[in-house]
């Protein structure tokens, strides 16, 4: 599953270095899902597994953003986000699944915004940033954490401009 996923992840995913096949990417994440969805994996509720889970379901998201299905996209990323707050209500205390879910909440707002629906995607900022700024503050030396924190604001900044709020 993992070496599936990752086959997307150089094919076309606009987070990594790839060759530009959004497609394939796109071909190559439904495959891993298949393969989470089923037997033995289906079962499988180990916190890793569940993770791979909603994590295969964003990317799959994002390149059907990417692809223009922003129905697909929407609901897609919608399902990886109900995943992530599963695993996170499972483990609370993990940091992975508190950040897990602020970069659901944050890739959810993107969508929405791009789909002009700027209350929508206010409200996954607002989900997702408290979150953000507590795991920087956890970890100060964190870069990505930091980085998460500033990519949040920056979208705050752009749901705020498409809001109407000039002051943003």
């Amino acid at each position: 599953v993992v070496a599936v996923s990752k086959e997307g992840d150089v094919s076309g995913h606009p987070a990594f270095v790839h060759v530009g096949r959004p497609a394939a990417a796109r071909a190559a994440y439904a495959r891993a899902l298949a393969l989470l969805e089923s037997p033995p994996l289906a079962g499988d509720t180990a916190f890793g597994t569940r993770r791979l889970r909603a994590l295969v379901r964003e990317r799959l998201g994002r390149m059907l953003q990417v692809l223009g299905d922003a129905r697909g996209a929407r609901d897609t990323l919608a399902r990886s986000l109900a995943l992530r707050e599963a695993v996170l209500a499972s483990r609370p205390g993990s940091v992975d699944a508190r950040r897990d879910v602020a970069i659901a909440h944050f890739l959810l707002g993107d969508v929405l915004l791009e789909q002009g629906d700027a209350a929508g995607a206010a409200a996954h900022v607002a989900a997702a940033l408290p979150v953000r700024l507590t795991l920087a503050r956890e970890d100060t030396g964190n870069v990505m954490l930091v980085r998460g924190v500033a990519l949040t604001l920056g979208q705050q900044a752009r749901v705020a401009r498409a809001a109407g709020d000039a002051g943003g």
